[in-house]
């Protein structure tokens, strides 16, 4: 295997599973790309990124366990505006830059917080948002 990239998990890491997102310091997101499920809290962890040709492969430093991850390589980063109360089966979210996008599944989630920093990013099954501070996505349509 040939190493790629060496950074760091840009905030804490809680664990694996698949569709997780990794943002890291050097602003590159990848995403977790199997199953695989591993419960573990380090704060901004340095990590190893591998490619086998084939696939890439994700490494926390000091751990041995490598996960199949693919790179997002274009995503869209925001803050929501205003109070953020979690999403209920057609939520709309506006963004601090200009964009609006409404939720396209049905899901609900219950979580404050002010202004909070989303991610959305192609899936290869439709666009998600990944919301600060929720483990889960939610599929999106962009309305605006």
């Amino acid at each position: 295997m040939n190493l790629i990239i060496t950074s760091r998990i840009n905030n804490e890491f809680n664990g694996f599973e698949e569709g997780k997102l990794f943002k890291l310091e050097n602003g590159e997101i990848w995403i977790q790309d199997e199953y695989d499920y591993d419960c573990n809290y380090i704060n901004r962890p340095k990590v190893k990124i591998f490619s086998d040709d084939y696939r890439f492969y994700l490494q926390l430093e000091g751990m041995d366990k490598k996960v199949v991850v693919r790179r997002i390589p274009d995503y869209v980063q925001s803050n929501i505006i205003s109070d953020f109360k979690g999403w209920d089966g057609s939520t709309i979210f506006k963004l601090s830059n200009g964009q609006v996008w409404q939720q396209a599944q049905s899901s609900h989630v219950d979580h404050y917080s002010y202004r909070p920093t989303a991610i959305i990013y192609d899936s290869g099954s439709g666009y998600k948002m990944k919301v600060e501070g929720i483990n889960e996505s939610v599929f999106v349509k962009r309305i605006k």
